[in-house]
């Protein structure tokens, strides 16, 4: 709510319920989902919010971007777009 998402993984499980399928493939052996804290709502709708570390999908790692689409990508095309989105990440003021 108010443009922000959660501050780090632990917190969005909490707020979606531990149980939810958004941090867990089905796919026998899928690693948990990794989550990129530091956003909001306001940035790149490209931005990855949860990605699979590992492809388990035919060569392919499923994405969730900022912008809610759901993408197949392959590993290179995922650290290219992990990348982008960490460098768009202002650390916060202390």
């Amino acid at each position: 709510s108010n443009e922000e998402l959660p501050p780090s993984q632990e917190s969005l499980k909490e707020y979606c319920g531990y149980g939810s399928r958004l941090f867990h493939c089905d796919e026998p052996n899928a690693p948990e989902y990794v989550y990129i804290a530091g956003q909001n709502m306001s940035m790149p709708p490209t931005n990855v919010l949860l990605y699979e570390p590992i492809p388990v999908h035919e060569g392919r790692c499923s994405v969730l971007f900022v912008g809610g689409q759901i993408a197949m990508l392959n590993p290179e095309e995922l650290k290219l777009a992990v990348e982008a989105t960490i460098a768009g990440i202002k650390p916060r003021s202390r």
